[in-house]
């Protein structure tokens, strides 16, 4: 009895010397008809494919044969799940541990996007004649699909399409778009990892490809529009990625003063490697701790650019990972919030 105390004790001890990371977490909803579904594995199991369509970023994933092998140790991913009900329509929302599921299906050949700052989703409605517009997603055709992501790449651009499913449905609606309304926008691009995204609409009229694009950046519509689909979308990226270089340049010359708080600095070696990269980022004049709470602190920054250059720069090195503000947010002068990785 005295050693379980004792080993009980020394955990709760090195948990706060030590807090653990929280999981990375990636989240799926698929349609259910009620509450407490019968089949509630078969349903779990559509929503860890999800997760991996999500992952890889390929929606013919799910007929590979090693998604059976994934499904049989669901219970490894699974963090979580619930109902929701949103007017008649019932929901299961699951979610998985992204980090151990994203080593399950590259252990599995199923590899995953690789994230880096030139990453880009697309947002882009399509309207149809006479019929309701849609989203471009991964289950569009292969043809407009092709051409609209050789364009991207061709912009030195590493371009996503949207799944679409339940979980992209409720945040993001075609009339929205349509009307400028990005509210959702922010939320649905972050579930799939990637820094930066574009929206637009694209239709078919009188003969001619009519799109208007903007990004997370450019506000103001970009449109052109031509005989030919590949030539109007590579017009009106080559204009936005104008504009957004404008931005970049005026920026460069631009210093900033910022509040950043950080968690997990639990140690003296946590706050040497935080003070070693501050000394030498070329990105930061001058930096104090203005706060300490626990493992908490609160930093300020001035900087010899922009938030946004600094950001950019910093995810290409392992020390701090940007995450979302937490729910009681201590002051709105904190502009962004990071743990600092083990």
């Amino acid at each position: 009895m005295k050693h379980t105390v004792l080993i009980a004790w020394v955990a709760a001890l090195m948990a706060i010397a030590f807090p653990l990371a929280a999981n990375t977490v990636i989240t799926s909803h698929v349609a259910v008809e009620s509450y407490g579904v019968d089949n509630e594995r078969k349903v779990l199991e559509e929503a860890l494919l999800e997760a991996v369509v999500t992952l890889t970023g390929d929606e013919t994933v799910r007929e590979n044969k090693e998604i059976a092998s994934l499904k049989k140790r669901l219970d490894e991913f699974l963090l979580e799940y619930r109902y929701e009900k949103s007017g008649q329509a019932w929901a299961l929302v699951a979610k998985f541990d992204q980090d151990t599921l994203s080593e399950a299906v590259d252990n599995e050949g199923l590899a995953t996007q690789q994230i880096n700052e030139e990453d880009v989703i697309l947002w882009l409605v399509y309207q149809y004649p006479k019929r309701s517009p849609i989203i471009v997603n991964t289950g569009s055709p292969e043809k407009l699909r092709g051409t609209l992501m050789k364009n991207l790449r061709s912009k030195g651009l590493q371009p996503l399409l949207p799944i679409m499913d339940l979980d992209d449905q409720q945040k993001v609606d075609p009339a929205d778009v349509l009307s400028g309304k990005d509210d959702g926008l922010v939320s649905a691009s972050q579930r799939y990892g990637v820094p930066h995204y574009i929206t637009g609409v694209l239709q078919f009229d009188a003969g001619l490809w009519k799109i208007q694009l903007r990004s997370d950046r450019i506000s103001s519509n970009v449109s052109t529009q031509s005989r030919n689909l590949n030539g109007s979308f590579a017009s009106a990226l080559a204009i936005l990625q104008s504009r957004e270089k404008e931005i970049d340049q005026s920026e460069a010359a631009s210093a900033e003063r910022i509040l950043i708080q950080v968690s997990y600095v639990g140690s003296y070696s946590a706050y040497r490697r935080l003070k070693e990269y501050f000394n030498n980022s070329k990105s930061v004049n001058y930096w104090r701790v203005s706060s300490d709470q626990g493992d908490t602190i609160t930093i300020e920054l001035e900087l010899s650019t922009s938030a946004r250059r600094w950001l950019k720069a910093l995810r290409k090195q392992n020390i701090l990972e940007h995450v979302a503000p937490p729910v009681d947010l201590p002051s709105d002068e904190i502009l962004y919030f990071f743990t600092l990785n083990p």
